[in-house]
């Protein structure tokens, strides 16, 4: 079969002296979310506005293929504190770890506040998991533990 779309191209962008490399099959959004987690573990992350020159950079380099970043969206649980997430996060990643600081801090998280912030914060934006994972552990937990 004869396939209309051209490949895409090949987008390399240094910053701040990493390097983000977009092979052509790779997906843009996913390698922006890749890099910029990893200035967020190094406790640099990348303010919005660096996040969007780069996402111009790779998306001017291959028009047509870019997804743009999901906004970054915060809940507040009552009791516990504010979660933020950042375009390169998971809302249910950051409410595990929220949930996880809780416990450690002796501070207790119902199942019930965790799934109410996860829709809120699913509600202004795409989640690729709809379920925190304090929850999904009660209903796969062995009987006998």
């Amino acid at each position: 079969r004869e396939c209309i779309r051209p490949v895409a191209p090949a987008v390399s962008i240094t910053h701040k002296g990493d390097v983000l490399e977009v092979k052509p099959w790779d997906e843009p959004r996913g390698k922006l979310r890749e890099f910029a987690q990893r200035f967020s573990d190094k406790r640099e992350p990348l303010s919005q506005e660096e996040l969007k020159q780069l996402s111009f950079k790779v998306c001017s380099a291959r028009p047509g293929w870019c997804v743009t970043l999901p906004k970054t969206v915060g809940v507040e649980v009552t009791g516990v504190g504010e979660a933020t997430c950042r375009p390169w996060e998971e809302p249910a990643d950051v409410l595990d770890t929220l949930h996880a600081h809780a416990l450690r801090a002796g501070l207790e998280v119902t199942d019930l506040q965790l799934k109410k912030s996860l829709e809120l914060m699913c509600a202004q934006r795409n989640c690729d998991r709809k379920k925190v994972k304090s929850m999904a552990r009660i209903f796969f937990m062995h009987p006998g533990k």
